[in-house]
Parts: C-alpha cells; sequence; structure tokens
C-alpha cells in the first residue's frame, strides 16, 4: 500500500506544483513537503485534511485506504435512490471478480443502447 508522501508527492507532480508552491499553499517550509514526501515525518490528521483540500481528495485516498481518486463533491453527493457514488463504487467492490465482470458487461451494454438512442 503507497505511504502517504508518495500519495502526496504524485497528486502533487500530476497538478504540475514545485514542493515550493505546494509549501506556500499549506503554510509550511519547503523541506517539511520534502520529509513528508520521502517518509522521514510522519503527517499528522490535520496537515493530512489540509492537503486534501488543496488536492480536492478523501484523505482515506491520501492514506492510501481507497483507490478512487475522485474529488470530494463526485464522491459524497447523492448518486441516486439515496446512495453516493463511494457507496455503489463500495458495493460493486465487494461483488465477486465474476459478478464485477457481469456488472461491466451491463453498463457497457446500457451505455452502447444509450448512445445509438440519442443518435450519437
Amino acid at each position: 500500500m503507497p505511504e502517504f508522501g508518495e500519495i502526496m508527492a504524485e497528486l502533487r507532480q500530476d497538478a504540475g506544483m514545485s514542493q515550493q508552491e505546494l509549501a506556500a499553499r499549506l503554510f509550511v517550509a519547503p523541506s517539511t513537503i520534502s520529509n513528508y514526501e520521502t517518509g522521514q515525518r510522519r503527517a499528522h490528521a490535520e496537515f493530512i485534511c489540509k492537503v486534501a483540500d488543496v488536492f480536492n481528495v478523501s484523505t482515506d485516498y491520501l492514506l492510501g485506504r481507497t483507490e478512487f481518486n475522485l474529488p470530494l463533491a463526485i464522491v459524497n453527493d447523492e448518486y441516486v435512490d439515496g446512495k453516493s457514488v463511494s457507496s455503489v463504487l463500495m458495493q460493486a467492490m465487494s461483488l465477486s471478480s465474476q459478478r464485477r465482470h457481469i456488472l461491466c458487461a451491463i453498463l457497457s451494454d446500457m451505455q452502447r443502447a444509450e448512445k445509438g438512442h440519442d443518435g450519437k
């Protein structure tokens, strides 16, 4: 499982941000960012929450507890029938491999039907 520092570094690089730029946004020294990214320092909860806000990801994603890197608004908003996107994804992930394949086939079929129905 990836460590917090590795995940933060990846998000920072994907955003085209330097360690100095991230440090400025988080009101810490650039060496602090470096220490987190190299694993020389462990992050406390408040810092993890601030990093999550900067990159618009969940703290679970930053801690390597989920691989879903979706904006929090999408993850937590109601998706259908009072369920959030994250709860629907968790339901899908709890299925057996065979049933997940079936679910994907059904979704692909429904997408093709939608495209044909919309004339796209």
